[in-house]
């Protein structure tokens, strides 16, 4: 270090050492410079990808609206509970499906009517906690991690989302569960600007709240999004 020095001294008595030493110290100064600036370009794809995972987000009434045709088909293990209807705003018409258990319902804002007979409904709620989770998708989407995009040369889109059971169980049924387990799917389908297929993964939720042994999946199909179609309130 001391020979460095007294080196530098020597240089500064001519011009031509002065010169040198000039040079040098912005050499070494707009190489620092560069490799710094390289440095904060390559951190940028990172705040690039969190900005992009914060809009794939999505909304799923700002896709659909609050009109279209439904089919749901809830499987646990073997069990299948089939619902296909129509919703219009806040009502739904639809036939439920459970083996040889077949029923016809009328939801209104605030319940949910069975037909008893032809021209007679009465209340019935059964239905209500199995949509639960269906019912909650703006909220749950709003709570889930973005996983990934992938797009298709047709125009589909499939966005992949991952949800942990506690925050199912919070959201959707309103109880805490405090648990660490394998996180939960979900997966969208989005053709021609609506969503038209939407599925709820939930093995690991439904393993981890006893609901179901080995599986259990929430599969959603949507269509008719511009149906002239009315809901006629059988209830007054």
């Amino acid at each position: 270090m001391k020979d460095l020095l007294k080196k530098i001294k020597e240089m500064k008595k001519d011009a031509k050492g002065r010169a040198l030493l000039f040079f040098g110290f912005y050499f070494f100064f707009f190489l620092f410079l560069a490799i710094f600036l390289r440095a904060m370009t390559f951190v940028t794809p990172v705040n690039e990808e969190s900005v992009t995972e914060k809009k794939d987000v999505i909304s799923f009434t700002e896709y659909n609206g609050k009109k279209y045709r439904f089919d749901y088909q809830i499987g646990i293990d073997s069990d299948k509970i089939l619902l296909s209807g129509l919703k219009i705003d806040y009502e739904e018409d639809f036939n439920y499906t459970h083996g040889n258990d077949k029923r016809h319902y009328y939801r209104g804002m605030f319940s949910y009517f069975i037909e008893d007979t032809v021209t007679n409904y009465k209340i019935d709620e059964r239905p209500r906690e199995e949509l639960l989770v269906i019912d909650s998708v703006d909220t749950l989407l709003d709570n889930a991690s973005y996983e990934s995009k992938t797009e298709y040369n047709s125009g589909k889109v499939v966005l992949r989302y991952s949800i942990s059971s506690s925050t199912i169980e919070r959201i959707a049924f309103n109880k805490e569960l405090d648990v660490a387990d394998e996180p939960n799917e979900i997966i969208i389908t989005i053709q021609d600007n609506h969503i038209t297929n939407l599925e709820f993964v939930l093995d690991s939720y439904g393993k981890t709240t006893g609901k179901c042994q080995t599986m259990m999946r929430v599969v959603c199909k949507y269509s008719d999004f511009d149906t002239k179609e009315e809901i006629v309130n059988p209830v007054g």
